[in-house]
């Protein structure tokens, strides 16, 4: 099966269009990886961030689920230095700190 096929197949068990049948559980790597590996970031790099993988990311986070398929999430990427300083004054103080 190619990794089209698959994709599909799973986007099709994924929204119950498909048959009952379930989709294989994920390997137990993975679920470590989400469950109990898996932390908030707080610190970060002082480099930009390619547009595209920006672009990629807000392509995965529309397939997430949301309330009622209200698709609720906003996203702003701020990058430059007078974006950033234009932003301070909205954020919390300690959000401001790393900023």
């Amino acid at each position: 099966m190619t990794e089209a096929a698959a994709r599909k197949k799973r986007r099709r068990h994924s929204n119950g269009k498909g048959s009952d049948e379930r989709p294989p559980p994920l390997p137990e790597r993975c679920l470590d990886q989400i469950f109990y590996e898996a932390r908030t970031h707080n610190k970060w790099f002082d480099r930009d961030i390619p547009d595209a993988t920006l672009h990629e990311l807000v392509n995965l986070l529309k397939l997430g689920p949301t309330s009622a398929n209200s698709s609720p999430a906003r996203f702003l990427f701020v990058k430059s230095r007078e974006a950033k300083e234009r932003l301070k004054p909205h954020l919390s103080e300690e959000t401001a700190k790393r900023i």
